[in-house]
């Protein structure tokens, strides 16, 4: 629902195979060197006013059901033969992370407060990799309507590859989410993301590119199309890492979607490596982020987050921290602030979150 990081906070590796942990939630990947911040997440349900087309609605739910199978079925096809191909036991990496966030929504008519909690597990090798999650999110309501409890699954698969044309890693993904609540209008319920990406990192990285494309289907007459170019770099000998991404989304039904079938926003994320020196011998990196534009239905895919809400997020900033506990265990404490509109029912409110992630690797 509106974040799948801590979920506001969670740091990933990267796309290239370097590791990191979620933050915003963490990010649970990571499309540069560093970590990144993923985006909040929330549930929701909303009741409008608007007309279903039945049989495309079940054409495109049953297209996604065998893409989605598909994809289930190759990833595991690739694990069970690959696995023991490439390689033995050490030349594989492994990262467990726990993630939790909470807020409380400020200025809202209707909402109260949110909490989720969440579990990723990937496996890494040189030539790609899996990850594997799950998020729980609550939301309480005002004025006696029913809370909302979400489920989110998440698959992820990666393959890296060295060209001989283009020094550096060129690494294709797809992702698969599935969200299920308790909805009673079945706005928010029953969704399924498609995300292919392919992305490019230099030799010494310290430069990248990606492009992502979202096929999100909804119930009620509603798929969302998504596009997001990004572009990376590094400054003061790596030391600090700019990343800067376009939010291009397309609604089929602007009914669904705030009156708008289409909206643009640009994020902005700065993150300073302290290296060998770090305060108090823990502070292994900070990091700030800035969205500005407007987005109605996007995908995160560095928070491998889901905005399933129908209501219009005008911006939002993040701080995120990470600290080095020992040699294979981190923790990450961040902070964010979105303002959100709902102009169908009038409800514009801000909401602070807070979140953490505890990682371990071995």
């Amino acid at each position: 629902m509106g974040r799948h990081c801590v979920r506001n906070g969670r740091e990933i590796t990267s796309s290239t195979g370097v590791g990191h942990v979620h933050s915003n939630r963490l990010c649970i990947f990571k499309a540069c060197p560093v970590f990144i911040t993923g985006a909040h997440k929330q549930a929701h349900s909303e009741r409008c006013n608007c007309l279903c087309n039945a049989e495309d609605e079940q054409k495109d739910k049953s297209v996604v059901e065998v893409i989605s199978r598909t994809f289930l079925c190759c990833i595991t096809l690739g694990v069970i033969f690959l696995t023991p191909v490439v390689f033995a036991k050490e030349s594989w990496n492994y990262r467990l992370d726990l993630q939790g966030e909470g807020g409380a929504y400020d200025n809202s008519r209707f909402r109260d407060s949110i909490a989720s909690g969440g579990i990723f597990v990937r496996a890494d090798h040189a030539r790609g990799g899996i990850t594997l999650g799950y998020n729980r999110t609550h939301i309480n309501f005002k004025l006696g309507i029913e809370d909302i409890d979400q489920d989110d699954w998440f698959i992820s698969g990666r393959l890296h590859f060295k060209p001989t044309l283009l020094p550096g890693t060129l690494t294709t993904r797809i992702d698969y989410y599935r969200v299920n609540n308790n909805d009673p209008g079945n706005f928010s319920d029953d969704v399924n993301v498609i995300a292919p990406q392919v992305s490019w990192i230099n030799q010494n990285q310290s430069f990248y590119l990606d492009l992502g494309y979202t096929r999100s289907i909804y119930q009620r007459d509603l798929n969302v199309n998504q596009l997001t170019p990004t572009v990376g770099f590094a400054l003061n000998n790596r030391y600090d890492w700019i990343q800067l991404r376009g939010y291009f989304i397309h609604s089929s039904n602007s009914l669904r979607s705030q009156g708008k079938s289409k909206t643009i926003a640009i994020e902005a994320k700065w993150t300073h490596h302290f290296g060998e020196d770090k305060p108090l011998g823990l502070l292994e990196y900070i990091k700030l982020g800035v969205l500005a534009g407007e987005r109605v239905f996007a995908v995160d895919g560095d928070s491998a987050d889901v905005f399933n809400l129908s209501n219009t997020q005008k911006g939002s900033v993040s701080l995120t921290t990470q600290w080095t506990l020992t040699e294979h265990q981190k923790l990450l404490f961040g902070a964010s602030l979105s303002r959100y509109k709902n102009g169908f029912i009038g409800d514009t409110y801000t909401l602070p979150l807070i979140y953490a992630d505890y990682s371990i690797s071995f």
